[in-house]
C-alpha cells in the first residue's frame, strides 16, 4: 500500500527483475510489478531485453505512468541516464569522419550507431558514387563496422545525416579532370534506348 501511494510519475525506485519477455522486463518495486519496456531501457538500441537483464538483477527505475484502475505500471531506466543527444553538437560536427556499426537497414538507407545511443542515417543515395543501390543490403549488412562522414547534426530533430560514399573522391569529378574537350575515347555500348546509346 505504501509503495502504491508513491507511484507518481518521476518517482524513483530500486527494483528487482522478476520476468524477462521479448518486449521488456517486469520489475518488482516494493511488491508492485511494473513493465520496463525495451524502448525505455537504454538510449542505445536494445534488440533483446536479455542483452541487459536477467531475473534477479537489481535495477533503478523511474515511474513513467501508473494506472491504478488497470493496475498498469510503466517504468523507465534510460530516463535516469544522460541523454546522448544533449551533447551531440559537442561531440560531432559537419565534416567529421568517424567509425560506427550498422544497426538497421531500411529501403531508404542504413542506420549506423556512431556512439552509444546515437544513430545516424546513411541515405541510400550516400552509399555509393557509382552503384545503383536499390536497397542498402546490396552493399552493406547489419553488424558491419563502417567509416562514415558526418553531413549534418540536428539535435532538436534527433537526426544525424551520414555518408559513406563521401569518404572517397567523386569518381565523376576525378574522371572529368582527366578529360579535355575534343579528346577521342573508345568504349563499350552498355545500353541502347530510343533517345541514344549509353557507352562505358
Amino acid at each position: 500500500r505504501q509503495t502504491r501511494e508513491r507511484l507518481e510519475p518521476g518517482e524513483v525506485f530500486d527494483g528487482v527483475v522478476r520476468t524477462v519477455k521479448p518486449y521488456g522486463v517486469f520489475v518488482d518495486v516494493g511488491g508492485v510489478e511494473g513493465l520496463l519496456h525495451v524502448t525505455n531501457m537504454s538510449w542505445a538500441r536494445v534488440d533483446q531485453p536479455e542483452e541487459l537483464f536477467r531475473v534477479g538483477d537489481a535495477v533503478r527505475v523511474v515511474v513513467l505512468d501508473y494506472n491504478a484502475k488497470k493496475k498498469r505500471l510503466s517504468l523507465g531506466r534510460k530516463q535516469l541516464l544522460a541523454d546522448p543527444w544533449e551533447e551531440v553538437e559537442d561531440r560531432f560536427s559537419e565534416g567529421d569522419v568517424v567509425n560506427g556499426k550498422v544497426v538497421s537497414l531500411a529501403d531508404y538507407g542504413a542506420f549506423v550507431e556512431i556512439a552509444p545511443g546515437l544513430e545516424g542515417l546513411v541515405h541510400v543515395t550516400e552509399l555509393s558514387w557509382t552503384d545503383r543501390v536499390e536497397h542498402p543490403s546490396q552493399v552493406i549488412e547489419i553488424g558491419q563496422e563502417v567509416g562514415v562522414k558526418v553531413l549534418s547534426v540536428d539535435p532538436d530533430g534527433r537526426r544525424i545525416s551520414l555518408s559513406i560514399k563521401q569518404l572517397a573522391d567523386n569518381p565523376w569529378e576525378v574522371f572529368a579532370r582527366s578529360l579535355e574537350d575534343g579528346q577521342v575515347l573508345s568504349g563499350q555500348v552498355r545500353n541502347v534506348t530510343d533517345f541514344g546509346a549509353f557507352v562505358e
